[in-house]
């Protein structure tokens, strides 16, 4: 849990006074979080072998601005932005013998920034910019990565028992800033824009070969971004407030075997699976992907004059 918190005041107080305050706050967070196996032999008899890569991230940034003059003019701008990757994989020259074969990635990432902005004289301004994003690649693998060209030769076996293959993120973004501009002329305005990015992929990759019981495969992802944007001017004689809001959710959520949809398959670089019910394997290939998505904008201005 990363933050930053940023505050300015300004005050004038005479006939001509100008009162000026700005603020600016950001937390960015660029983290790799990564658990693998590469260019090995893996044997676990009567065992079970678990790769996994998880994090939790949230990033959150806090910014005031305040001004109070004749002449006031506060402006404060939030950003809080979580990038990064989590990836589980084996690749390589893998061997892999086991009786379960997991390799799983989750990631859990907030971007939370917030600010207020006031301005009180009597000719007041007030401006926010409140920026929040999560832009994070959540990868589980096995054999050559995605958007990659194939290495050595990866094989898994799991002899009448289950390989699974699972990514899941879940990403929050919300934005909440408050902008008030009051005097006798009381100019008011905000820009608020929160969006999620990036990928959450699970898969087998190419030049590999399983031999299993039972393949799961799965990619799913849960989004929440909320953009709220709150505005008043208030003016005895002029009151203006401008208000705009932003939500965005543009993640790609992808579970599959073989080359990346959109790739030309690698020649003499084929995915092999081979699936035998026995043991605790159910003899199914399941291949899934699921997302859930909310986006929510809201912009509110209040001109009073």
């Amino acid at each position: 849990d990363i933050s930053a918190t940023s505050r300015a005041v300004s005050v004038s107080i005479a006939l001509a006074g100008v009162a000026g305050a700005g603020a600016e706050g950001r937390t960015t967070i660029n983290g790799d979080v990564k658990a693998y196996a590469n260019d090995a032999t893996l044997n676990a008899n009567l065992g079970d072998v678990l790769i996994d890569a998880d994090s939790i991230h949230t990033a959150r940034a806090v910014t005031d601005a305040t001004a109070i003059g004749v002449i006031a003019v506060s402006l404060l701008k939030a950003t809080a932005e979580v990038n990064g990757v989590t990836r589980a994989f084996a690749d390589g020259a893998m061997t892999i013998n086991s009786d379960l074969l997991s390799i799983t990635a989750n990631s859990d990432s907030d971007a939370l920034p917030d600010g207020l902005a006031v301005s009180i004289g009597v000719v007041g301004g007030a401006g926010a910019f409140v920026l929040g994003s999560v832009d994070r690649l959540t990868e589980a693998y096995l054999g050559a990565r995605a958007d990659t060209a194939p290495g050595a030769a990866t094989t898994v076996t799991v002899t009448g028992g289950e390989v699974l293959v699972e990514a899941g993120s879940l990403a929050t973004v919300t934005a909440t800033p408050v902008s008030l501009a009051i005097g006798v002329a009381g100019v008011a305005g905000a820009v608020t824009q929160a969006t999620t990015a990036g990928a959450t992929l699970a898969y087998v990759g190419e030049k590999t070969t399983v031999t299993a019981g039972e393949l799961d495969v799965k990619a799913h992802a849960t989004e929440l971004v909320t953009a709220l944007t709150v505005v008043a001017g208030v003016g005895a004689l002029v009151g203006v407030a401008g208000a705009s809001s932003i939500a965005t959710s543009d993640t790609d959520i992808e579970a599959f075997t073989g080359a990346r949809a959109g790739n030309a398959p690698t020649v003499g670089a084929a995915t092999v699976v081979t699936i035998t019910q026995g043991g605790s394997g159910d003899g199914t290939v399941v291949i899934a992907a699921r997302a859930t998505r909310t986006a929510n904008a809201t912009a509110r201005g209040v001109a009073a004059g």
